[in-house]
């Protein structure tokens, strides 16, 4: 498979035929959040200029197909004018990569998008044939590891998962929520409280660190609760006895959660591991977004490309790595002063503008075909 893929990948891009690009997906899971990425790619890209191809390693036959309904994916992206390609038939892991270095070398693919490819030793497998000229990825989790491949980073993932209003998927987005359909009052919330939210993953809140500080938090002000969004309960997080355990309210997995955004006053990101769309919902949402520098950059470089600049707006909110004396003095100065938190929520409205779909997919496209220029094949890993 190796000498057959070196011998038969496309070369050279003919400048006057589109830009084509391959999206080499997990899945086509409809229950997952990285799948939500490249629905606005989907919607917004420019027909004329680009042809857009998403490779699946799984059969619509698989259980993991059905139970995440793969097929309203696929009918949702064929419906962009995209094509889908995925086994007719489940294959064994060998199978799997050759099936989709094939048919990714037959379509000539000129960029070739990897969803991941450390969690999936197929896709690391095809990275090393080098399927197509051009191979990038996305940077949803383990950039660390997959610096060492052949691929070139694009973007930090957040900047295309952006709302897509007409996608379908268990996690709706809405820029319409400007009255929030949960009253403080019926979370326990006194009305004249200061509301800080995170929203997230279950296995995301489990950071010591992070609840360290926040019971600092509650603690000093007695008036401060909490709204752990896609968190079931505190238990093993919190002492059970813990006074201000009654001040934190886990609503659990939720999928209007931007109705949550607009009960609050602060986003605040997890630590030490944060971010997420999340943080794009709560710009929109008119919140302003504390966070630390390292949760919103990147340490790591791919062929001395960034993974991604921050995209958090306002400065002032984004604190240095570890520097959690600076978190405190920047919080305090939010639960105190009213005005101050919200203007810098405004601000932060009005810059969300940025992630708006149109503009996100433009650049998106417009930075891998910028790097076309450079791109020619690499001999595969022996």
């Amino acid at each position: 498979l190796c000498r057959w893929t070196a011998d038969n990948r496309k070369t050279e891009r003919n400048p006057e035929e589109k830009l084509k690009v391959g999206f080499l997906l997990e899945g086509f899971s409809q229950n997952q959040a990285p799948t939500r990425t490249y629905y606005p790619l989907a919607e917004h890209y420019d027909r004329g200029k680009y042809e857009l191809t998403f490779y699946s390693r799984w059969s619509l036959e698989e259980d993991i197909a059905k139970k995440d309904n793969y097929e309203a994916t696929v009918a949702f992206l064929n419906g962009q004018n995209c094509r889908t390609i995925y086994p007719e038939r489940p294959l064994s892991p060998l199978e799997q990569a050759e099936f989709l270095t094939k048919n990714i070398v037959h379509d000539g693919i000129d960029i070739l998008v990897y969803q991941t490819t450390y969690f999936v030793p197929v896709y690391n497998f095809i990275s090393c044939l080098h399927p197509a000229p051009f191979q990038a990825a996305l940077e949803h989790q383990q950039s660390e590891y997959s610096k060492e491949m052949n691929l070139v980073f694009t973007t930090r993932k957040q900047y295309p998962e952006c709302p897509a209003p007409t996608a379908p998927g268990v996690i709706p987005f809405t820029r319409k929520a400007e009255v929030a359909a949960h009253r403080r009052r019926d979370w326990g919330i006194p009305d004249e409280a200061v509301v800080l939210v995170s929203a997230n993953r279950e296995q995301r809140y489990h950071q010591p660190e992070f609840w360290r500080e926040i019971q600092t938090v509650l603690n000093k002000n007695q008036n401060v609760f909490f709204l752990a969004v896609g968190l079931d309960d505190t238990t093993n997080l919190i002492h059970p006895n813990a006074p201000e355990r009654s001040r934190i309210i886990t609503p659990g997995f939720r999928t209007d959660v931007m109705e949550f955004l607009k009960m609050a006053d602060i986003y605040i990101d997890l630590f030490p591991s944060g971010a997420g769309s999340s943080l794009i919902e709560a710009m929109q949402a008119g919140l302003p977004v504390l966070c630390f520098d390292q949760d919103m950059s990147s340490l790591f470089t791919v062929n001395d490309i960034s993974l991604g600049p921050d995209f958090v707006p306002v400065r002032e909110l984004v604190v240095p790595y570890g520097n959690r004396n600076k978190w405190h003095k920047t919080l305090d100065k939010l639960v105190r002063d009213r005005d101050y938190r919200r203007n810098l929520g405004e601000t932060m409205k009005s810059r969300a503008d940025n992630y708006n779909p149109d503009r996100v997919t433009a650049s998106f496209f417009e930075r891998l075909e910028t790097l076309v220029p450079a791109a020619c094949p690499v001999q595969p890993v022996s």
